[in-house]
């Protein structure tokens, strides 16, 4: 009966041990690290949109003035708000203007489609009611007279199929 006791007790503490792991594994020293990844996460997407944002201004913000900027600049990660950041704290002239940033290229080329949508024909095909209606309308008792049979035939085939 003594070595039934020895073995509860060797169970009772090995199931004890991994609850103090989780415990401890659930803390703050978890949190703090989750933070601290989503945090470096969100830097180098940051770090992404910055040096496009960069390239189209005209600097390089590894040298002179695109270097101090860097070291300053903490606002929006477009183009267009660093160049009236250089332009605001610098006095440089940058070659983005509103003309030429990428999201008024892109609104631009948006509007030349939808005009071009506007001026297009559909080429979907027309359903047998469409087409119904479009010769209800012409008054072309013809094609009415060959949609209607159609369909008719196809209501009787459906049946013959069922029964």
């Amino acid at each position: 009966m003594a070595d039934l006791e020895d073995t509860t007790e060797v169970i009772e503490e090995t199931t004890d041990a991994p609850e103090e792991v989780v415990t401890e594994a659930s803390g703050p020293k978890q949190l703090r690290e989750a933070l601290k990844r989503s945090q470096e996460e969100a830097s180098g997407y940051r770090t992404q949109l910055m040096s496009s944002a960069y390239q189209e201004v005209g600097l390089n913000p590894n040298e002179g003035l695109g270097k101090a900027i860097a070291k300053e600049y903490d606002g929006e990660p477009t183009s267009a708000a660093l160049a009236e950041y250089a332009k605001t704290e610098y006095k440089y002239e940058s070659e983005v203007t509103p003309e030429n940033d990428k999201s008024v290229q892109i609104a631009a080329g948006q509007t030349v489609l939808d005009k071009v949508d506007s001026v297009s024909i559909h080429t979907t095909p027309k359903t047998e009611m469409e087409e119904l209606a479009k010769a209800t309308a012409d008054g072309d008792l013809t094609k009415q007279g060959q949609i209607k049979a159609n369909q008719l035939g196809k209501m009787f085939a459906r049946q013959q199929g069922v029964s």
